[in-house]
């Protein structure tokens, strides 16, 4: 018998089958395995099916993990769409889970470790999931790989709308959404506390014989604590699968609480492991500094000897009473310049949004300026006002700031001083001069800890690769 064929592909058999397509394991012209994803013909005509085809192909190219299958190609053969993805070996842990029932507790914090820390890289990349579900995670090697991004909705892409309908699976949509609310990361949130929940119990939290109920449970009830786990792990997933979506962890404090939990129980274990890795593999690790000019001085206060006035030529006066109308002895005008747009407050009050130059009258005396901007972070100065003067305040963030460079081999997730910077390559703006901590941990290759000694005006690229 022939075998079928789509285009270039030989299709081998079908994997799945879904409201928008079927996947099917297939060869490409060069003997390949692919899964190939094909919308279905009936709805190669319609404008939303393809705008949602098309947004799973954009946000899957701009992926690069190794725990999600990667895209080869994507294009239309006869007019329906396709999306070749790589075919990854393995069974689904829907699957396992019918197979098995469920996991020890030990296991089932690995896997949901892994689990989170794939969500948490597509969270840094803008992306939420709205799938997730034992169906969409393949084991491959004892490792997950998650797949099938459908529903997937990238910040950066515009979203796609269906009157009154709400997308998923029903046992693994958040309440908030149920009830009519946008679906955010903590919806993906959610979804993990239900699989982990289902990876400790072997069922899920909420079970119902019609739709209507199980909305119901899922808006109102609490689910029942599983047998057999631990205080610490019964917390964990109560918190995952709480009602209130703000009241969820984000999912850095989770792999952190993971971590210090797993390490409190196995000391030993930990000890070995970490024995093991150190010999195991041949780690480098080397900086390259680039040393900027001296930071200037960013405060100047100068004698305005030619007018009491504010000049307008390019900046904006804020204060409303004219220079001109308050006696020199009572008022003090101040000029800031800064090198990126910024919110500016004084003492404590917001003066302007998006500045770059500003000027104001001020009482004599002392004043507190806080400059805040989205990329660098908050500066302070405090400034003393004498009767008739003008004081000039320049702000150049490039050199109040020094910037971390992480770029890691094959990847890593990043910490600075215990705050999670997201996921390698980072490039970073850092305020703060002395030694810093830099963390890197991969859930394959294990985690590893150096300090690093910043100044404002470097630029600090730190690189480490690892190596089996």
């Amino acid at each position: 018998m022939e075998a079928k064929k789509f285009g270039d592909y030989e299709l081998v058999k079908e994997l799945a089958s879904g409201s928008f397509g079927k996947t099917y394991l297939a060869k490409s012209p060069d003997g390949r395995k692919v899964a190939l994803k094909i919308m279905h013909p009936h709805l190669a005509n319609d404008p939303k099916a393809r705008i949602r085809f098309k947004r799973e192909m954009q946000i899957l190219e701009k992926l690069n993990h190794p725990q999600i299958a990667k895209i080869i190609e994507s294009g239309e053969v006869d007019g329906i769409p396709f999306i070749a993805l790589e075919f990854v070996e393995g069974r689904s842990l829907r699957e396992i889970l019918n197979e098995k029932g469920k996991f020890d507790e030990k296991d089932a914090l690995k896997l949901f470790k892994e689990l989170a820390f794939i969500v948490s890289y597509l969270h840094e990349q803008g992306v939420v999931h709205r799938d997730l579900k034992p169906e969409n995670i393949l084991i491959h090697k004892g490792k997950p790989r998650l797949i099938d991004f459908g529903l997937a909705k990238s910040i950066d892409l515009p979203s796609i709308t269906i009157e009154g309908a709400v997308l998923g699976t029903l046992h693994y949509i958040p309440p908030e959404v149920l009830k009519g609310s946008e679906y955010s990361q903590k919806g993906d949130v959610y979804a993990l506390g239900v699989i982990l929940y289902e990876l400790l119990s072997g069922r899920r939290p909420f079970e119902a014989d019609s739709v209507s109920e199980l909305i119901d449970k899922i808006v109102e009830s609490e689910p029942h604590r599983p047998e057999g786990i631990s205080d610490e792990t019964w917390q964990l997933v109560s918190a995952l699968i709480d009602k209130n979506p703000s009241k969820r962890p984000e999912l850095y404090e989770i792999l952190t609480s993971v971590e210090v939990k797993k390490v409190r129980r196995s000391h030993v274990i930990a000890a070995v492991l970490a024995l093991t890795l150190a010999i195991a593999s041949a780690v480098i690790v080397y900086t390259t500094r680039t040393r900027h000019p001296s930071p200037t001085e960013s405060r100047v206060v100068l004698r305005d000897s030619t007018s009491g006035a504010a000049t307008h030529s390019e900046s904006t006066k804020i204060n409303p009473v004219e220079a001109a109308d308050v006696p020199k002895e009572l008022h003090s005008l101040v000029r800031i310049k800064l090198s990126h747009p910024s919110d500016v407050f004084v003492d404590e009050q917001l003066l302007s949004r998006g500045t770059k130059i500003i000027e104001f009258l001020h009482d004599t005396g002392t004043v507190r300026i806080k400059v805040r901007n989205p990329d660098y972070g908050v500066l302070r100065r405090t400034l003393r006002l004498s009767a008739g003067d003008t004081a000039r305040l320049d702000i150049d963030f490039d050199r109040e700031f020094g910037t971390l460079i992480v770029k890691v081999k094959p990847w890593g997730y990043v910490w600075f001083d215990d705050k999670f910077l997201g996921t390698s390559p980072i490039e970073k703006p850092i305020h703060g001069r002395g030694r810093h901590t830099v963390k890197v941990e991969h859930p394959i290759f294990g985690t590893t800890i150096d300090t690093v000694d910043l100044q404002p005006g470097d630029t600090l690229v730190w690189r480490y690769e690892f190596q089996r």
